[in-house]
């Protein structure tokens, strides 16, 4: 299912940040044991509120990110 992103479209983009730029990304992972319960076209902010409220267990790394 792909929800709303904060770039205000479906779907997810990688990383990005403005050239000349570091930024520092979390992804985290989430373990479900039932259904996510998100409906397509879902805001990200209220997937990953109802996601949260579902998963059993998370997994979370870092990554620092720039470009030129």
């Amino acid at each position: 299912v792909e929800t709303i992103g904060s770039a205000g479209t479906v779907g997810w983009f990688g990383p990005c940040p403005p050239a000349g730029t570091t930024h520092t990304y979390r992804f985290t992972v989430y373990f479900l044991g039932q259904a996510s319960g998100v409906d397509a076209g879902d805001a990200a902010s209220d997937a990953l509120t109802t996601i949260r409220s579902r998963a059993f267990d998370s997994a979370t790394v870092t990554g620092t990110y720039s470009r030129s």
